[in-house]
């Protein structure tokens, strides 16, 4: 049995509410339907999320809310896990830390900043129960450069699922109607210009989604009906847009970004945490992007990108690892 925590302010902004006004999000009524949701974990509609931490939570909502093994947000096991480490999720681990519940477990992440996750690593010191849990093998690195490699055995590698292994939309064909989507996000406006400037000498249509400015249906919609994508993207734990690009079977060219500059930090990483050779080709500057474009594309039928997605990062699979690793005592042992 497992107690799952989340905190609902990630879909609620701080800007003031009005009762009448044509943007629901900014109405009063908007909080009363945030509080709805949370009080009978329901999932949010993915047009009105607009960040990588909000669609964490609704992809928790949906892998958990059905099974019977799982409470939300009360205290009534001994096993729990906290999504975030924030003001909320402190005061929800102190609950439980003196609640002195006999076999206590707590799993906290993979949402925290670098000034909570350092105070998360010193109550990790203080109570051997409690460990974290990051998205991917490069966030797992960040953690062994950031508070050194011996914090490696508290840590739980265990991306969040994207879509249920029984959601049929996975296998469906679409007819194509455009060339490339080009999905663009927090670079150099100069490289994207580059890239279209090479489509277009190509006489390749396509269209861009930049980051902020596109309703998820969107990208869900030029995914299916594209040949092939090109990502523009910084460094990423697990890349929910892109994952969300790949479930379409969509092969890409991801122009990669190495370096993470975060807090002070120059951290490895990539825009593609879960990546292999049948998703598509990487590549590092303009010049390798002339030099294998035309192989890629000769080659577009033998990518297969969703099957990263249906191995790795649905909710059956997170359910399942989360257990497991709950279930598995050499977890819990030091």
């Amino acid at each position: 049995m497992l107690n799952v925590f989340y905190n609902p302010n990630y879909f609620i902004s701080n800007q003031k509410k009005i009762f009448l006004t044509k943007q629901f999000k900014y109405s009063k009524f908007y909080s009363l339907y945030i509080y709805i949701l949370y009080k009978f974990n329901l999932p949010y509609s993915e047009n009105k999320i607009f960040s990588g931490p909000q669609m964490r939570v609704n992809h928790l909502i949906r892998a958990f809310r059905k099974n019977k093994n799982v409470t939300f947000n009360s205290i009534k096991h001994s096993s729990f896990y906290i999504l975030q480490f924030d003001d909320y999720g402190e005061k929800i681990m102190k609950k439980i830390i003196n609640a002195k519940i006999p076999d206590t477990k707590i799993l906290i992440g993979p949402l925290y900043s670098l000034e909570m996750d350092k105070k998360l690593t010193n109550y990790m010191n203080q109570y051997p129960f409690i460990k974290k849990m990051v998205a991917s093998d490069i966030a797992l690195q960040y953690q062994n450069i950031i508070h050194g490699k011996n914090i490696t055995k508290n840590i739980f590698v265990c991306p969040s699922g994207i879509f249920s292994s029984n959601n049929k939309s996975l296998d469906k064909q679409y007819q194509k109607e455009f060339d490339c989507l080009i999905y663009f996000k927090k670079r150099d406006p100069e490289e994207l210009a580059f890239v279209t400037n090479f489509l277009d000498s190509k006489n390749l249509s396509y269209n861009v989604l930049n980051y902020g400015t596109y309703k998820n249906s969107d990208l869900e919609y030029f995914s299916q009906r594209s040949r092939f994508g090109i990502i523009i993207d910084k460094t990423e734990t697990q890349g929910f847009a892109i994952q969300k690009i790949m479930s379409t079977n969509l092969p890409l060219i991801v122009w990669d970004y190495k370096i993470n500059n975060y807090e002070g930090y120059d951290l490895p990483g990539t825009s593609v945490p879960f990546w292999d050779e049948t998703c598509g080709i990487k590549i590092d500057s303009k010049k390798e992007l002339k030099e294998n474009f035309d192989n890629f594309i000769k080659k577009l039928d033998s990518y297969s990108p969703i099957n990263i997605i249906k191995n790795n990062l649905t909710y059956e699979s997170f359910v399942e690892n989360i257990f497991n690793y709950f279930s598995n005592q050499k977890n819990w042992s030091n």
